[in-house]
């Protein structure tokens, strides 16, 4: 029994590894997304500063369609 919960924590960590090298993938292929919001943001701050709770919002597949 303490082999097999051995074996099944291994199997885990290793998976845990994928799983953040993963992320750390997608962490970097999402940075110029985020890179090009803030700078939208940044502009749209500059041209017509916020009222009141005013918030931008564009979404992600508005964003590929300019890049697609």
């Amino acid at each position: 029994m303490k082999r097999l919960l051995s074996q099944i924590l291994r199997y885990l960590k290793e998976k845990i590894q994928i799983l953040k090298s993963q992320i750390q993938q997608l962490n970097k292929e999402i940075q110029p997304y985020k890179d090009l919001l803030k700078k939208i943001n940044w502009i749209s701050i500059n041209q017509n500063p916020p009222q009141q709770n005013q918030t931008l919002n564009i979404s992600i597949e508005h964003l590929e369609q300019g890049y697609m």
